[in-house]
């Protein structure tokens, strides 16, 4: 792999020509209302490549929360047409947990009967990773990604070297054509040398207690322990906690008739299995009635599930659920913890 060294002046003007004169829809981490939020860039100057965490993933420019489908004629069986998105995007500054879960992603939607909607959007986005410069207190991305996660979905891989320095580790063929538009030079042997210790620079702030691979074995027959009905107990079934989080790939889908009731469209809507009908199935019985059944479910899906049928994790320690969480409860550090009788 190749990495190049550019300046931060000349990385932010090549930012500003890529808004400015590309066609591409240019996404980066901005600020809004003390928080950070992925969104499509008016100037190079709202770009927050410090920014601790932000609210949602850059998912929703690939998988929106409420994305059409298709669209007919209530009385025409052969009228509907498919909704397509072939808006190229670069989707600047993600960190390595928001990487590794498009890299879920990619192969949850790809596999077996292939998402047409996602793959079209994935296959014209560019990912410009970025390893993290800021502390963020509910982090604990190093106890769940592999080092070579990242790099299944980016396309580039950006270092703050500490001083006025990027370097950038070209990964695909796609990286390679956007970074010839970048007044960048082969990394010095000093810069290459520095890369890995700056890469893990920022430590994270809380960690598992367990090492992720012993996950499976420790949570065997832990279905059942008290931590899921005394978090259930608290839990509002709000949703927050699955529908910040990166790696959820369920959805809900919806007919919505014009009230002429000539034309319609059907789109999806996110979804998510802590939210009270999520599990309700025809007749209406609802086999996840319980809270505490819904969490013990997301922490197995999170943890074990995910990772047993795709080879990458489901929880990437973003740490957004914890932060989401009105009644305190959602930390899966917390409930491993409580879980294993280790950390705490």
């Amino acid at each position: 792999m190749k990495t190049v060294q550019i300046t931060k002046k000349e990385f932010s003007g090549f930012i500003g020509s890529l808004i400015n004169k590309n066609p591409a829809e240019v996404i980066g981490p901005v600020a809004r209302a003390g928080r950070f939020s992925f969104e499509a860039l008016d100037a190079v100057e709202d770009l927050r490549l410090d920014y601790d965490q932000t609210t949602q993933s850059p998912r929703k420019f690939l998988f929106p929360s409420r994305d059409t489908l298709l669209t007919y004629s209530t009385r025409d069986a052969a009228s509907y047409q498919t909704v397509s998105d072939e808006t190229q995007r670069i989707i600047i500054g993600v960190h390595p947990g928001d990487l590794t879960a498009i890299a879920l992603y990619d192969k949850a939607y790809s596999e077996g009967e292939a998402d047409v909607q996602y793959c079209q959007r994935r296959a014209h986005a560019t990912l410009v990773g970025l390893y993290p410069v800021t502390p963020y207190k509910y982090r604990f991305t190093g106890s769940m990604i592999n080092k070579d996660d990242p790099y299944r979905a980016a396309d580039l891989m950006m270092v703050d070297m500490g001083n006025d320095t990027y370097a950038v580790e070209i990964v695909s063929e796609k990286g390679e054509e956007l970074i010839k538009g970048v007044a960048a030079k082969p990394a010095d042997a000093k810069t290459v040398k520095a890369v890995a210790a700056r890469k893990l620079a920022v430590k994270d702030e809380i960690a598992l207690p367990v090492a992720r691979e012993e996950l499976p074995k420790l949570l065997a027959g832990k279905e059942r322990h008290e931590t899921f009905t005394t978090r259930g107990d608290k839990c509002f079934s709000c949703g927050s906690c699955v529908l910040v989080c990166p790696t959820c790939v369920c959805f809900d889908v919806r007919d919505n008739v014009d009230l002429s009731l000539k034309t319609g469209q059907r789109y999806r809507t996110w979804d998510g299995c802590t939210l009270e009908n999520f599990a309700t199935c025809a007749g209406g019985h609802n086999f996840r009635k319980n809270p505490s059944d819904r969490l013990r479910h997301r922490l197995f899906r999170k943890t074990v599930y995910l990772h047993e049928r795709f080879g990458i994790t489901g929880c990437v320690g973003c740490g957004r659920c914890t932060a989401a969480c009105t009644a305190g409860i959602a930390s899966i550090v917390d409930m491993v913890a409580d879980i294993t009788g280790k950390g705490k």
